[in-house]
């Protein structure tokens, strides 16, 4: 193999049409960024959205078979560089803006192999030291043409491509299988969580997993959430004050990507006057709500406080649902509001057309049903125990798919850089691949 830089073995070319339609151009369907980032191959007949593009620009970043196509800029530096091979194309298919187009140069390479050579560790690891930015990160031309890449000769190249079509398609398929499990381990577990609390299943109060399901059930009380809970909806934001008191913050991320909020989690450290930390001080047994966000299934996601200190305070963009122990019990709300029902109740109260949020009186409307409170705490027990076996289920199937996917990875890199014998590998995978993928499953 020799080392070339990108510049002396391929075409580069960075687009600039962006997705403003003039009435004086063309019209144009456009391959965009999120086209690019989101699928391994690029299909002409894929939903591309409509644009407009000059004859000057239709000619230069017209999409062609087996072009490379690479994410140019990204809020992080690791969706730098992610490449998307084209499979199949059309004559108004044009490449978009923030994305930029690498054409093999077909006596020396071929634009497959530039592909997977492109998802190696090597090379993204070199996108990634070419990145430009801080808030914003961006690969100017220049960094773009000096990403090194290793050849061998046309036909070793292809025999490469070939192998690692036939092989990341196997990976790809035990892959896939494993995620529609988690899929389906998902939804049982919904289905179970709704039909609990909405009166839907007999819960034995044995401590075992005797419950059966009862046809049209529900509860016969139904109340809404302000005269059952204190709502408490924060304006305590990011910015540290110096005439303010130092604070751990619950935050958006903190709730939205954690079931059960601890007082061990790495909270980010803030501040907060002295009526703001008594009227936001996290207790135990409080639901927390995900109040705002750019999608309405992403509002009013909950997750229960396990333990707390004194100096846990909830943040911005959250509200605290605090149970009136009187009538209810925190752990059976969260419950609740994980259930089918309660989500799509705040998907319905929630405003918004490109940010979506939920009011106030959105929250204080969201309906409860409620049976007694032994039957609450008897459910809401009946949930931890169900739900920790499914989470088992999704924790383990997880790991497996993370291990297919690193031996993917370490398969790419190993083909494209040599230390792969390929033909060799041909003869040996009818008898060992099978197994070094069930080892890695």
């Amino acid at each position: 193999m020799t080392m070339h830089r990108l510049r002396n073995v391929a075409q580069i070319l960075t687009s600039n049409v962006d997705k403003v339609i003039k009435t004086d151009e063309h019209p144009v369907r456009l391959c965009n960024y999120v086209d690019a980032y989101k699928n391994n191959f690029i299909h002409g007949d894929m939903p591309f959205k409509v644009g407009t593009a000059t004859a000057a620009e239709i000619k230069r970043f017209r999409v062609q078979v087996d072009d490379v196509i690479i994410t140019k800029d990204s809020e992080t530096p690791d969706d730098i560089g992610v490449p998307s091979l084209v499979k199949s194309t059309a004559r108004d298919l044009i490449c978009g803006y923030h994305l930029s187009i690498l054409r093999a140069d077909r006596r020396r390479m071929f634009g497959p192999f530039l592909y997977w050579h492109l998802l190696s560790k090597k090379s993204q690891e070199d996108f990634r030291n070419a990145a430009n930015g801080v808030t914003r990160f961006g690969l100017t031309i220049g960094g773009i043409k000096s990403v090194p890449i290793n050849l061998p000769d046309l036909a070793t190249q292809r025999r490469i491509a070939d192998f690692l079509d036939r092989e990341t398609a196997r990976i790809d398929l035990l892959i896939e299988k494993k995620q529609r499990l988690v899929e389906l381990v998902d939804e049982k577990r919904s289905a179970l969580i709704t039909a609990a609390v909405m009166g839907q299943l007999l819960v034995s109060d044995s401590g075992n997993r005797n419950f059966r399901f009862v046809a049209g059930g529900g509860w016969v009380t139904t109340h809404r959430l302000r005269d059952v809970a204190q709502i408490l909806t924060s304006n305590v934001d990011k910015v540290v004050k110096i005439d303010e008191h130092p604070v751990r913050l619950c935050n958006y991320v903190d709730v939205y990507k954690n079931n059960f909020i601890h007082n061990d989690m790495p909270f980010k450290a803030g501040s907060a006057t002295a009526a703001e930390i008594k009227k936001f001080r996290v207790q135990v047994d409080d639901v927390i709500i995900t109040k705002d966000s750019e999608t309405p299934d992403d509002i009013g996601v909950p997750s229960l406080v396990k333990s707390t200190a004194r100096d846990l305070i909830c943040g911005y963009h959250l509200s605290v649902l605090r149970a009136d122990r009187r009538r209810m019990v925190g752990p059976f709300l969260y419950w609740h509001l994980l259930s089918k029902k309660s989500q799509e109740d705040f998907g319905n109260a929630a405003n918004g057309v490109t940010r979506f949020g939920l009011t106030l009186g959105g929250i204080k409307n969201i309906p409860i049903n409620l049976p007694d409170l032994e039957t609450q705490r008897r459910i809401a027990d009946f949930l931890d125990r169900e739900t920790a076996r499914f989470d088992a289920i999704k924790d383990r199937t997880d790991v497996s798919i993370n291990r297919l996917q690193e031996y993917r990875s370490a398969l790419i890199t190993a083909a494209v850089t040599g230390q792969v014998d390929i033909a060799e590998q041909v003869k040996f995978d009818h008898r060992h691949n099978t197994n070094q993928e069930e080892m890695y499953a």
